[in-house]
């Protein structure tokens, strides 16, 4: 969260304020002015935020492939990793600690880090369905499928030369890589290969070891987006229910909320 708070502008939150019309003095003066404007200063920050977290998702995501499948560079794998959750989270954080100044409470007033720490409790899970979960169980998928194409390449460079007097070394290796997708590849390289076949591409092993840091970046580029709008959303509720808690009192509101949510239920029912 320091880190965050490093890189965002309140003065500049103020000012996105001061564009509607709204002439505040501080961050704090944002508390007293109506829900709808608050809420479209804090949504005008999604796409910029959402750039940035994947973005870097992307690029370290890619890196993280790259060292899997590059020989003697798995050693850097866990310095990315570690690397990347720490950005992750910092930009995450960022986004919180930039919902908190558009609601009227900033993070530079130490009475204000219960708030951005409650509303960032999504994204700190590690259960299943939690950011650090999920994260873990994505650069474990991309490790195994950049040691399996590890594994492959040295089985398809044996099998080429060994059957070089029967068939083409290009024709062993495919027939090779086919089998070993088929039988034993982790589920992303499973997903690469039946895609292609869809569109009536046949992956060469050089192909495939080339669309793995894409695939490295898509994915941990995808997974850091997705929870940052999930992250997003939730501070914006968070913040919502605190500045309407104060107008209105805080156990009217969360009638309110409960009534409303048993509503939507049966609907849905």
């Amino acid at each position: 969260v320091r880190a965050a708070l490093a890189t965002q502008d309140d003065g500049a939150i103020a000012g996105r304020f001061r564009k509607r019309g709204h002439p505040i003095d501080g961050i704090e003066g944002v508390r007293g002015l109506p829900l709808m404007d608050m809420d479209a200063i804090a949504e005008s920050y999604r796409g910029e935020n959402s750039m940035l977290i994947g973005v870097e998702g992307a690029a370290l995501g890619a890196l993280a492939t790259m060292g899997t499948v590059i020989p003697y560079a798995q050693i850097t794998i866990p310095a990315i990793v570690a690397a990347d959750i720490a950005a992750s989270m910092t930009l995450l954080s960022r986004t919180a600690t930039m919902v908190s100044s558009c609601y009227g409470y900033p993070v530079k007033n130490p009475e204000n880090l219960a708030h951005v720490l409650v509303a960032l409790a999504p994204t700190q899970y590690d259960t299943d369905d939690g950011f650090m979960a999920v994260k873990g169980a994505a650069v474990a998928e991309l490790r195994a499928a950049g040691e399996f194409m590890r594994a492959v390449a040295t089985r398809t460079a044996a099998g080429a030369a060994a059957g070089a007097a029967a068939k083409s070394g290009s024709q062993a290796a495919e027939k090779a890589l086919e089998e070993a997708i088929a039988q034993k590849a982790p589920k992303l390289l499973r997903i690469i290969n039946t895609v292609a076949s869809r569109l009536g591409i046949v992956l060469t092993e050089k192909e495939l070891g080339t669309l793995l840091p894409v695939a490295g970046a898509v994915v941990n580029g995808g997974l850091n987006v997705a929870f940052h709008h999930v992250g997003h959303n939730m501070a914006m509720d968070y913040f919502r229910e605190q500045v309407l808690g104060e107008r209105y009192g805080a156990s009217l509101v969360r009638r309110q909320i409960s009534e409303a949510e048993a509503e939507l239920r049966s609907r849905g029912s």
